[in-house]
């Protein structure tokens, strides 16, 4: 937009990048809210999982239960609300679920069988088991 006469021009405002102090060459990336969360999920029910989440917040895994079966997660946390799948793909099982991340290292979550029943509920415990602190 141009006006009349006896306006200053604006100049160009600089991005400030943070420097990367490992090597100043290359900026620094901002840091997911959800990096975190990568790592060791424990539902304290007897299964266990490995996951990898994106700065999406994507996410997906595999496991092993309590009963020594493989297990198959994938899901999306939008902020702290998620939804997710869970497989079993030698006992032939699909779970649906919803999540509640509380921004810190715990996910409480609700899981429903292909009918919609409630087939289970409790906390994933990110990167610590049940029991011990969160870590710093």
């Amino acid at each position: 937009i141009t006006g009349g006469g006896g306006e200053e021009p604006v100049e160009p405002v600089e991005r400030v990048v943070p420097v990367n102090l490992v090597n100043p060459e290359i900026p620094e990336v901002e840091r997911s809210m959800y990096a975190d969360l990568n790592g060791r999920w424990d539902d304290g029910l007897g299964n266990v999982y490995n996951i990898s989440i994106g700065g999406n917040g994507a996410f997906s895994g595999s496991g092993r239960s309590g009963y020594g079966d493989n297990l198959q997660i994938s899901g999306l946390l939008r902020g702290t609300n998620g939804e997710f799948t869970l497989t079993a793909p030698a006992a032939r099982l699909m779970f649906s679920g919803r999540m509640q991340w509380d921004r810190g290292c715990h996910i409480s979550f609700q899981t429903y069988d292909r009918s919609g029943s409630l087939a289970g509920q409790g906390q994933m415990h990110v990167n610590h088991a049940p029991g011990a602190p969160c870590p710093s």
